[in-house]
């Protein structure tokens, strides 16, 4: 019975850090994107197929590079949006140029991102007892 308990206790603290560092960045960029952009799609964003091949990823991005460039841009009153922009932009081309993070971006498009603004989430924000 004791094994048994032990068993599940393992099983229960490896499902609690289900979640590397790599997902907790396609989930926060997400976040950023739904809140900041018209689609959730980072491929729609992109304006590209899931099916795209790298060349056509960085060809899509050197063409948005040219045009959301934050040097070409800091004439215009909301030139800090592009900016911001134009980061969202190198993190997700980042992440889809890369095989092993664009499968797990794939798998959460396809599946739905979580709900995942947890404690653990707070907790690296805020520590209680830390400068307060």
């Amino acid at each position: 019975m004791r094994l048994f308990l032990l068993a599940a206790l393992l099983l229960c603290a490896t499902l609690a850090a289900a979640w590397d560092k790599l997902d907790h960045e396609i989930f926060e960029l997400y976040d950023d994107i739904k809140t900041n952009e018209p689609t959730t799609d980072w491929y729609a964003l992109l304006s590209l197929t899931p099916k795209a091949s790298t060349a056509e990823i960085n060809k899509a991005y050197r063409q948005l590079s040219r045009k959301y460039h934050p040097d070409k841009l800091q004439h215009l009153p909301d030139a800090s949006q592009q900016e911001k922009r134009f980061q969202r932009l190198s993190l997700v081309v980042n992440i889809l140029r890369d095989p092993e993070s664009r499968k797990k971006y794939n798998f959460f498009r396809k599946n739905g991102v979580p709900s995942w603004r947890g404690t653990a989430y707070m907790y690296r924000r805020w520590r209680p007892g830390f400068a307060t």
